[in-house]
């Protein structure tokens, strides 16, 4: 999943890591995506949770070259 908040792009695993929801579709207030099944909210520029910060969705860095974006998936992938 891609985001852009105010010019700055996040990229996030497209699931909750609670019940495997797709996270497309959920509200994104300032830097905290909630999950439009359950209404877990995460922080996407660290990926916790805001409520249990051992629950986390991988992120990806996002570079931006040359007009392009480029995502680096996390290391564990």
């Amino acid at each position: 999943m891609l985001l852009n908040v105010e010019g700055e792009f996040y990229a996030l695993e497209n699931s909750c890591p609670h019940a495997g929801a797709s996270m497309a579709g959920g509200n994104c207030d300032a830097h905290v995506l909630s999950c439009p099944a359950h209404g877990l909210k995460f922080d996407i520029r660290s990926g916790k949770c805001t409520a249990s910060p051992q629950m986390t969705i991988p992120l990806y860095e996002v570079l931006v070259r040359e007009g392009l974006l480029w995502l680096k998936p996390p290391d564990n992938c």
